[in-house]
């Protein structure tokens, strides 16, 4: 991925300098900042969210983008999920229930790759196959959406703020990533 002299169409939502960065096939990256630093706002330059004024984003691959790039910001977690009709606390109210998928019908397309299994295991979540998606915990579900998007094999995986509520892992341990990084061969983690 080659990103030269990117500058953001909204003036609101820019860098102080154009955004130049080079990300080699096989190379692992970390972006770590405070609020505001622009973690963000580059995933979303890489992901095209965003006109551009100046610059470009280029691939080395003709795939569409959504295929290439993958980010998961955790903002908004049941319509990550493919669950846009989940709401917080719709475990309480039984009578809704019917319709929400379990672990095992979202992940059915994948469970025959290769690696299905030992992405599972990474992650400890073979237990929650036969758990209906709205009935995971915070943390449960970030690692579901985690390994949903590793079964995909992305090219570049962005992971926003993904170990907020990741049980075993704490936010300021770098180690937490060693999970996703067992996983990463062949694409950029950032």
């Amino acid at each position: 991925m080659n990103i030269r002299n990117v500058v953001t169409r909204l003036p609101e939502l820019r860098f102080e300098e154009p955004l130049n960065w080079i990300i080699e096939e096989g190379q692992q990256w970390g972006v770590i900042g405070p609020n505001g630093a622009g973690k963000t706002l580059i995933a979303d330059v890489m992901q095209r969210k965003f006109a551009l004024k100046e610059g470009e984003v280029a691939f080395g691959y003709e795939e569409n983008v959504s295929n290439i790039v993958k980010s998961i910001a955790f903002k908004d977690i049941y319509s990550l999920a493919d669950c846009r009709n989940s709401y917080y606390q719709q475990r309480w109210h039984s009578t809704e229930t019917d319709e929400v998928p379990t672990i095992e019908d979202i992940l059915k397309e994948d469970a025959g790759s290769e690696d299905y299994h030992k992405v599972l295991s990474l992650f400890g979540i073979e237990e929650l196959l036969p758990k209906k998606l709205i009935f995971l915990s915070s943390g449960e579900l970030r690692k579901f959406l985690i390994v949903r998007t590793l079964l995909k094999h992305p090219r570049v995986l962005i992971l926003d703020n993904p170990f907020i509520s990741f049980e075993g892992c704490s936010g300021g341990d770098v180690a937490a990533n060693n999970e996703v990084e067992m996983c990463a061969g062949g694409f950029t983690a950032f």
